[in-house]
């Protein structure tokens, strides 16, 4: 935020929280059109240690911001994902097709993530981007 300029700052609003509190995703996805989830526990080494930590922010904090943003009528949401979840290339350029291969628990909650957003647009036809 300290990097923006005033102008640019009065056309945004930010809404400080945490996607593991589903209220506060909740509230902060009220009356919006489009949601871009760019959050996520990052950091490979670290996902060794503490596995859990990035079960809750990465797979239910993305599960938080999508039944948010399919309960509060969101036209789009943007989900971003990672190359990691691809791990080791089987094939390169790598694609769409390429098999995910969970290589550390970070990548296996980004691949969890992928594949409940994806759930969520074949079940409740959610207009996704991934």
């Amino acid at each position: 935020m300290d990097t923006l300029s005033k102008d640019t700052l009065a056309k945004i609003e930010i809404f400080l929280g945490d996607v593991k509190d589903p209220n506060g995703v909740r509230e902060a996805t009220k009356g919006m059109e489009i949601v871009f989830h760019l959050a996520a526990l990052i950091g490979i080494p670290y996902s060794y240690h503490s596995p859990d930590s990035y079960i809750d922010t990465n797979i239910k904090g993305t599960l938080n911001i999508l039944q948010a943003a399919k309960d509060c009528g969101c036209e789009k949401i943007l989900v971003t994902s990672t190359s990691e979840v691809y791990g080791t290339a089987k094939y390169v350029p790598i694609n769409e097709d390429h098999p995910y291969q969970g290589q550390s628990p970070y990548s296996a909650t980004k691949i969890g993530a992928d594949r409940i957003a994806e759930s969520f647009y074949r079940s409740f036809n959610c207009l996704l981007r991934l």
